[in-house]
């Protein structure tokens, strides 16, 4: 198999290294019109915008790649009175791409604009309506919804999967998996006590995911309109819940265009995993515009009281206890058409009484990177390196990764290099083809001189002692896939693959004890339905898997599922409801000393209405099972009611 997977990396290299010659990429029909008396002349009169494809073959704007964030409203209605790609162009791949729109300026006689300097300058005139702004909201107000997943199905891939958690807003429990593709700000969460998942968590309730082929990022989306936008939610429930999210958007802030600001807070308490948590956070952010480079300036504040069960499972001991979580970090980038520079400082602090010491990491990231677009060829260069002023030992403090991707007519192909200190190489690749309702394809990753096992890890009870840990590894993967999109916005995807699992359980040894080449089938979907005023939203992550004996956390089924069912009203109602599902079959654990768990399912229901696309109010009875999950209990079955509320200023 080895054999194999080195071939298919080898033949994807080459037919990316071949594509360098191709064209530009442009839309081909129809151009981006400005307003009469538009503020700015552009030279070349051109945009370039990332854009992805939707499972329904329209386009979306992720950002705009040549400093002119002043155009983002125009762009998105341009890209949304398109409609749907053609289907015989370079388009058609399920992952973003960068796109050159013509701009169009009509011409404005000198004439028309003498005397203005003398004259009582004119009102503005917004350029957007208010029906564009309820579109914007419908379209993001799954960001956060407590009745949708967190990571969206139609862009998973098999490279960037994450586990489903189970939640309530920024509390969160379930599988305690890798989570290798989760980024914020595009950097790796710094090394930690505490697992991959609390970090998914604390970044969840403050910044919006982008998927990638390969990463899992959350950031901080653009607002293109520059009346401010407030988005309220709260709630209350059993066992003294108590929740309150906000967020506030400006654009062309003080009367300077692209001038950015955001500000976001989540505070929340209440009974989750056997003790009384809590979270309260906050997130400051700015983006301003300098010609045609941004300078961005961010700070972020998480403080939680956590159980035990958010370390890392080889520190779990019994009996549970709250943990004194903060977590800080400082962001800034400055963005260029030429190079693209970021740095983040974090600082991770951790009390309890059981700790023999306070936990204390900070850590400084540095980051450089380059896009590059030739036609349908794109690659990104990327360096960073890491710096640790205190806590535990770095993971690797070199970091480099190449990505290229090239598009052309039904082809597709995308490959990812990442080297850590030089040394250890990881490739990702994925073939492709790719027509406007059915994709299918190659997966392959690899990894080289992963290193021995780390076996055991530093006490955090006891001085001058060691714990015993589980080394869980997957170091070659093969899949073949097929996506199909019936219409809408759903997609099916299936990956059917065989992946190499490693277990170390020995903290004598440094050698894998445990190597199983398991078989596996992954099944995600978004299902969107409508008929008459009825709309249907089913959202699927189902996982099977054949060969795990002796292996932990790894069981042979685990699944998670959103079900949604909304009645259209006049004036912008509606009632909806529906139901979550979560669960798993039986798996030996990789705590010390060892559990085996059991089959589990978890439930919840909920019901609400909407009044106008910026009110709604939703009940909900959680857990309705009262059962466990992955070996742990989030909350006993409880009722919350919950309300959300988009204000326009």
């Amino acid at each position: 198999m080895k054999r194999l997977i080195l071939i298919i990396l080898a033949v994807i290299a080459a037919f990316v290294s071949l594509s360098a010659q191709a064209e530009p990429l442009r839309w081909g029909e129809g151009v981006l019109e400005l307003p009469e008396f538009w503020h700015k002349t552009y030279d070349p009169p051109q945009v370039l915008a990332r854009v992805i494809l939707n499972p329904d073959s329209t386009m979306s704007l992720l950002r705009i790649m040549d400093g002119k964030d002043e155009l983002v409203p125009y762009v998105e209605d341009f890209l949304q009175r398109q409609g749907k790609a053609p289907q015989d162009s370079l388009f058609y791949s399920a992952r973003e791409r960068d796109l050159l729109i013509v701009i169009y300026q009509p011409y404005t006689p000198d004439r028309d604009l003498s005397g203005l300097e003398d004259e009582e300058e004119p009102v503005r005139q917004f350029t957007f309506t208010r029906e564009d702004i309820d579109n914007w909201i419908d379209r993001k107000r799954t960001d956060t919804s407590l009745q949708l997943p967190v990571w969206d199905p139609a862009r998973m891939s098999v490279f960037n999967r994450l586990p489903e958690p189970y939640r309530f807003g920024a509390f969160f429990s379930g599988e305690r998996g890798t989570y290798d593709a989760l980024r914020i700000r595009g950097f790796r969460p710094p090394q930690s006590q505490f697992g991959g998942m609390f970090h998914a968590s604390l970044f969840n309730c403050l910044y919006q995911d982008e998927a990638t082929t390969f990463q899992q990022n959350f950031t901080q989306g653009a607002y293109p309109y520059e009346v401010p936008l407030t988005d309220i939610e709260g709630g209350l429930g059993a066992f003294d819940h108590r929740y309150a999210r906000g967020s506030l958007r400006k654009n062309r802030f003080l009367g300077v265009d692209s001038l950015q600001v955001a500000f976001d807070f989540n505070v929340q308490n209440g009974l989750w995993e056997e003790l009384n948590g809590a979270n309260t956070s906050l997130k400051s952010w700015i983006s301003v515009p300098l010609g045609k480079s941004s300078l961005e300036l961010e700070y972020a504040d998480w403080a939680s009281d956590v159980s035990m069960f958010q370390l890392d499972q080889h520190y779990w001991k019994a009996p549970n206890f709250l943990i004194d979580h903060r977590y800080r970090q400082l962001y800034a980038a400055w963005n260029t058409p030429w190079l693209d520079l970021a740095i983040l400082r974090s600082h991770e602090t951790a009390k309890a009484n059981r700790f023999i010491h306070t936990l204390d990491s900070k850590t400084t990231q540095l980051r450089a990177s380059r896009s590059l677009q030739i036609g349908a060829f794109r690659s990104i260069l990327l360096y960073e390196h890491l710096w640790r002023q205190s806590g535990q030992p770095l993971a690797y403090e070199d970091l480099a990764r190449v990505e290229m991707s090239f598009t052309r007519s039904v082809f597709n192909t995308e490959v990812q290099a990442e080297c850590e200190d030089f040394d250890r190489l990881k490739l990702d690749g994925q073939l492709s083809l790719n027509w406007p309702a059915v994709s299918s394809g190659l997966a392959v990753r690899r990894v080289f001189r992963s290193g021995p096992a780390l076996t055991k890890v530093a006490d955090i009870y006891s001085e001058n002692a060691f714990l015993p840990r589980i080394d869980i590894r997957c170091n070659q993967d093969l899949a073949a896939f097929i996506s199909v999109r019936p219409g809408g916005e759903s997609c099916i995807n299936l990956w059917l693959g065989q992946k190499t699992v490693e277990n170390a359980a020995d903290s004598s040894s440094t050698a894998f004890q445990v190597s199983k080449d398991v078989w596996y089938a992954a099944l995600v979907s978004r299902i969107r339905l409508e008929w008459k005023r009825y709309n249907l939203n089913w959202r699927m992550n189902l996982t099977a898997q054949h060969g795990t004996d002796g292996l932990r956390e790894a069981p042979a089924v685990a699944y998670g599922s959103f079900l949604n069912i909304r009645r259209k009203l006049l004036h912008g109602n509606a009632l909806f409801a529906g139901f979550s599902l979560h669960g798993h079959s039986n798996f030996v654990s990789a705590t010390h000393p060892v559990f085996e768990s059991g089959v589990a399912a978890l439930a919840d229901i909920w019901a609400g209405f909407q009044i106008t696309p910026r009110f709604e109010l939703t009940v909900s009875l959680k857990n309705i099972s009262d059962g466990n999950l992955w070996g742990v209990y989030p909350l006993p079955r409880s009722l919350h009611a919950n309300i959300r509320w988009f204000y326009l200023n």
